[in-house]
């Protein structure tokens, strides 16, 4: 797996609505991504929206990047990354992402299957979220496929 991108996330506010039975909760948050395929930040707008029922934990974070990939060419991505948790706890979320690009270089990395991580940052109150292709890329320096 080739990991595609790198994002360190910082909580800006949350909004929780409870009714004794389910939680909905909406996240505001934003961020800087760095690896070597893109270098950017979460522009405003991010947002994890979080449905709790039943033991069950839905997540559904959506946010856009703006940045340079890594043949310094500006452009932006959109990642909405998933998870449905039946017993949330402190260990690493596994999600399944889906990620939109104008960059013609980066595309077609992120064109094939994906996976992501969410993981607490120890001694912080951030989250780093990291994304993989799950496919075999042949790849050059500048994060090109060949």
């Amino acid at each position: 797996m080739t990991e595609l991108l790198k994002i360190r996330i910082r909580i800006l506010q949350m909004q929780e609505v409870c009714n004794g039975n389910s939680i909905a909760r909406m996240i505001l948050f934003d961020g800087d991504a760095d690896s070597r395929f893109f270098k950017g930040r979460v522009l405003p707008g991010g947002v994890d929206t979080q449905t709790e029922s039943s033991g069950r934990l839905t997540l559904s974070a959506r946010y856009m990047l703006e940045g340079v990939d890594g043949t310094g060419a500006p452009c932006r991505i959109f990642v909405e990354n998933s998870a449905l948790l039946m017993a949330p706890g402190p260990e690493p979320i596994h999600t399944t992402p889906t990620v939109i690009t104008d960059s013609p270089t980066l595309a077609p990395l992120f064109a094939g299957k994906l996976q992501g991580l969410v993981e607490p940052i120890p001694k912080s109150e951030e989250l780093m979220v990291r994304i993989w292709s799950c496919e075999e890329q042949d790849e050059n320096k500048n994060g090109q496929t060949d």
